[in-house]
């Protein structure tokens, strides 16, 4: 409310923290199907049957018009509404006049038939909504039925069941009457929180900075300010800095007048919460206690098994570290375009491909020096960081009907590191990203990630990036870009090493930092 009412303080406070939501790999892919289904539409139907109202001419009022005048289809009509002194905004993706029906035409492109009958007047139509994603969410539902709604308001909803195109034209519909009502209810109880103030009594006192209700939401969805959520959950000692905190654990950890880590820290091992296992309690205890070790005196984090007790091998000289970045092309399948490898020495060494044909042969290129370090090296493994690596070895050797045996050789000398870390250790960040446990193996001085990517999904939005160059033939910046996504996987690969040292230096004489 206070970004909205556009508070000077909380604006210069939270500017620091903004992400760009257009660079998220997902949103990006959205958008690019939302264009690609849009084209097919305007190219299969006769002039005039199809129109997308674009930034400079979007207005409800001529959406509005487009409707009452029978356009079969509509492209991003705004909808507004007004309840009482608060506005309701939005666009829908696509509005399909219900004596129209879409299909998927010979050559796979997406159309619209019109049906038999004559059209309603006034016209009536259903909402559809373009989703990149292969599968459909419950969200979705929610979000279609405030567009739902707007329509039944103006007298121009139809009766048939709202639909969701999905990526290859999947077309999936649902009936959304509940989802409206639910829609209508949680939206009395936000009007009635924001009738308590109005923004121009929003001030910095007033509004202290809150963060998303569940990290999850910050961390999968659409926040625009993910690093400050986590800096605010921080600084108040959040429960939701425990590792896999369930909101019902967190509920009746509540109820019993746990709100802090600090609190569950001091909890009496004797005392049981009601509604809570007591061995689940005692977990969060020793989290808590870990988590405030590390709050007063820095990086800290306990050991809890030798690490070559759950499944750590000896170092040999021809251990391999690996490391994989992949991007989604539009209609297309997954690409794996940098196969990236450290070696025992430190050596970088990495695979690159921009098609299908240049994956393949980085594929076998990888597999070929991999079985080279397995048969010159007896002992050696190749380490990674979760499950990525394995799985996508094996989706390639499937897609490509090559190489079954030997990846099955290279899988089956592979160490997954983070098992490994889950299994030995509780670090005081209480989570298990490699970017997380760089802390207490001092991988700083060796590597340069505050001058790289932030991230996987950054990677893909990079290489997004790197694509949309090379087609402009501006040569010079694409490479510099890839240049950027090479040095970051070398960086994971690297750390890979170091975590993997570092964990063997682990055992029962270093019982905890």
């Amino acid at each position: 409310m206070a970004v909205a009412a556009k508070v000077p303080a909380i604006l210069e406070r939270v500017k620091p923290y903004r992400q760009d939501l257009s660079k998220k790999s997902h949103i990006i892919l959205g958008n690019e199907y939302e264009d690609l289904i849009f084209t097919e539409l305007k190219r299969n139907l006769p002039e005039g049957d199809f129109i997308e109202f674009v930034r400079e001419n979007q207005s409800v009022d001529a959406s509005l018009e487009a409707m009452r005048k029978g356009v079969p289809l509509i492209a991003q009509a705004m909808f507004a509404h007004r309840f009482g002194e608060f506005e309701w905004l939005g666009y829908a993706d696509l509005l399909v006049r219900d004596d129209y029906e879409l299909s998927v035409s010979a050559d796979g492109s997406l159309t619209a038939i019109a049906v038999a009958g004559a059209p309603k007047r006034p016209p009536k139509y259903v909402v559809w909504d373009v989703k990149s994603s292969k599968k459909e969410s419950p969200k979705y539902w929610k979000q279609i039925a405030g567009y739902a709604e707007f329509l039944q308001l103006h007298d121009l909803a139809s009766e048939q069941p709202v639909g969701v195109i999905l990526a290859g034209r999947g077309l999936v519909r649902a009936d959304v009457s509940e989802s409206i009502e639910t829609m209508r209810e949680s939206r009395v109880r936000l009007f009635e929180l924001m009738s308590l103030v109005t923004p121009s009594e929003i001030t910095q006192a007033f509004s202290p900075l809150e963060c998303c209700a569940e990290k999850h939401v910050c961390e999968d969805l659409y926040c625009s300010y993910p690093d400050l959520c986590a800096k605010i959950r921080y600084e108040r000692d959040s429960l939701e800095q425990l590792p896999s905190g369930l909101p019902q654990h967190r509920t009746a950890l509540n109820a019993a007048g746990i709100f802090t880590t600090k609190q569950l820290a001091a909890w009496p091992h004797d005392l049981q919460i009601e509604g809570l296992d007591n061995r689940l309690v005692q977990k969060y205890i020793h989290w808590s206690q870990i988590i405030q070790k590390e709050r007063d005196g820095g990086a800290y984090f306990e050991t809890i098994a030798n690490p070559k007790s759950v499944g750590l091998p000896d170092a040999s000289a021809g251990d391999l570290f690996f490391d994989i970045e992949w991007f989604n092309p539009l209609e297309q399948e997954e690409l794996i375009f940098m196969f990236g490898v450290v070696d025992a020495q430190a050596k970088f060494t990495a695979f690159l491909a921009h098609d299908v044909q240049q994956e393949r042969v980085a594929f076998e290129e990888f597999v070929s020096l991999a079985l080279n370090k397995l048969e010159s090296y007896p002992d050696a493994h190749i380490y990674h960081y979760d499950s990525p690596e394995p799985h996508r070895l094996r989706k390639l050797s499937v897609r490509y009907e090559i190489l079954d045996v030997e990846v099955k050789r290279i899988i089956g000398a592979m160490v997954d590191l983070k098992t490994i870390a889950k299994a030995s250790i509780m670090p005081g960040c209480a989570g298990y990203s490699i970017k997380q446990l760089e802390r207490y193996y001092q991988a700083d001085s060796s590597l340069q990630r505050g001058k790289l990517v932030k991230g996987g999904d950054d990677a893909m939005y990079q290489y997004h990036l790197y694509r949309v160059l090379s087609v402009a033939n501006r040569t010079k910046e694409a490479a510099e870009v890839l240049r950027v996504i090479l040095d970051y996987n070398r960086d994971d690969c690297l750390s890979t090493k170091l975590l993997a040292e570092w964990l063997r230096s682990l055992g029962p004489d270093n019982e905890s930092i």
